[in-house]
Parts: C-alpha cells; sequence; structure tokens
C-alpha cells in the first residue's frame, strides 16, 4: 500500500482506534451482573409445574391425531393423517367422540401433516345454512375460522401452508398459514331435525382436501394407506407415561 494511500485512510482509522478505545473504557466501567442464584426446590418444581401445563398441547394433540387417524381409509370418525372423517349422523347422548358433542351440527374432522407439503382445502359456497371450518395448532389455538360468521358462508379454494413453506402458491388458491404442521380441521353443519341429514351429507362430501403438488389434477385420496408400526405405545400409555 502506497504512503498517500495510508495518508486518505488515516482520518478513518483514527476514528476506529478512537471508537475502540471508547468502548473499552465504557466496558470497563459497568459492573457485572450478579451471579444467578440456583432455584430452591420449591421454586423448582413450580417452574416444572408450569413448564408441563404450558407444553403439555403439543403431545397431546399429537396423540390425539395418533389415535384418530389409526385406520387404512376413512371408517365412521376416524380418517387416515389428510382425509375427512365425516360424521353423518345426529349424535345421541351417549357419544363421546368429541368431548360436549354438539347436538345441532354434523361434525366433520381431519387431522393434517402440513411438514411434507401444504393442503389445499376446497369448500362450496353454503349460504342458507349455518356452517363453520375450525383451524387448529398443536398449541390448540384457533389462527384462522371460515363458515357463515367469519366468511359470509362463502366457500372457495383455500392453501394450508405450514410454517417452513416458502414456496409459490398457483393462482387461485388462498393461503392460510399455520404455525405449526400439525393442523387439525374442524368442520360444522347446523342440521334442524333428522330428516336434513342427506342434505348436510351432501355438502360434507363436497369438502375436499388434496396435496398441493396434486392440485389441478383429477387426484384422489389412496384406497388405504399403511398404519404406523403397532410396535409403538398406544396412545393412552404416552400420556399415562408422561414425566
Amino acid at each position: 500500500m502506497s504512503h498517500s494511500s495510508i495518508n486518505r485512510r488515516s482520518p478513518l482509522l483514527a476514528g476506529v482506534f478512537v471508537a475502540a478505545s471508547s468502548l473499552a473504557t465504557l466496558m470497563a466501567t459497568i459492573e457485572p451482573a450478579p451471579a444467578q442464584l440456583p432455584l430452591t426446590s420449591t421454586e423448582a418444581r413450580a417452574l416444572a409445574k408450569e413448564a408441563y401445563v404450558f407444553a403439555f398441547p403439543l403431545p397431546y394433540i399429537a396423540v390425539q391425531m395418533d389415535r384418530s387417524t389409526a385406520v387404512t381409509k376413512p371408517q365412521g370418525t376416524l380418517a387416515p393423517l389428510n382425509q375427512f372423517a365425516h360424521f353423518r349422523k345426529l349424535p345421541d347422548a351417549s357419544d363421546r367422540t368429541v368431548v360436549g358433542m354438539n347436538l345441532d351440527v354434523l361434525l366433520s374432522i381431519a387431522n393434517l401433516d402440513l411438514s411434507q407439503e401444504p393442503m389445499v382445502l376446497s369448500l362450496p359456497d353454503v349460504t342458507d345454512r349455518f356452517w363453520a371450518m375450525q383451524f387448529l395448532d398443536a398449541w390448540n389455538d384457533v389462527p384462522h375460522m371460515l363458515g357463515t360468521r367469519a366468511s359470509g358462508g362463502k366457500g372457495g379454494n383455500f392453501a394450508i401452508t405450514g410454517p417452513d413453506f416458502k414456496g409459490t402458491l398457483p393462482a387461485g388458491l388462498a393461503e392460510l398459514r399455520m404455525p405449526t404442521n400439525l393442523t387439525l380441521l374442524g368442520g360444522r353443519i347446523r342440521i334442524e331435525n333428522p330428516s336434513e341429514t342427506a342434505t348436510i351429507n351432501a355438502i360434507q362430501d363436497q369438502w375436499k382436501l388434496t396435496p398441493l403438488s396434486q392440485w389441478g389434477t383429477d387426484w384422489k385420496p389412496p384406497a388405504e394407506v399403511p398404519l404406523k408400526p403397532a410396535s409403538m405405545p398406544s396412545p393412552t400409555c404416552r400420556i399415562r407415561c408422561l414425566p
């Protein structure tokens, strides 16, 4: 480097040295933070309880999804991942499938795994009766809602994306981003009396889920999907065995 080049840069270098010296002086005057005192056994126990309650929805939802999808094809109130299970008739007082079953709607449930790709939810317009589609994440929160009150009964095609999705969606798809890859859909359609059952079932049959990679094709869900290995602990055991 030439002498003239050094001279041209000397004001900048001098400024850097002054700033570094000032920072070192400032740091020397700052007292170090006091050492963290160890938790007492009472504090540790209380903190552990709070952490357990805070995080409990995550394994609970995962276990619930395992149990709800433990079939090779839709059967009654169960269905494989990324497929709907439709409740085809009104429940009676003995039905414990869902806590506090609604007695004036027919329910449809789908458990989604968005870790591989988004799922496209297709819904028809339904403006002559109440309906709702609830989106629950693994924290049991509801980031999105569609239906009579939330969207005026208008349906459409909705790309349900997970937190890591960075792709581009085709035109005509409205994105509904979820904060967790595990997602639960809970659809409800108002039924006034049992004579409307066939009408409601027909609406349920129009609720479709399609992998994004298959969007725009004539894709249909596979006739059967494999079950998880039978050696896995049962859902009940995994909840009871939580530390």
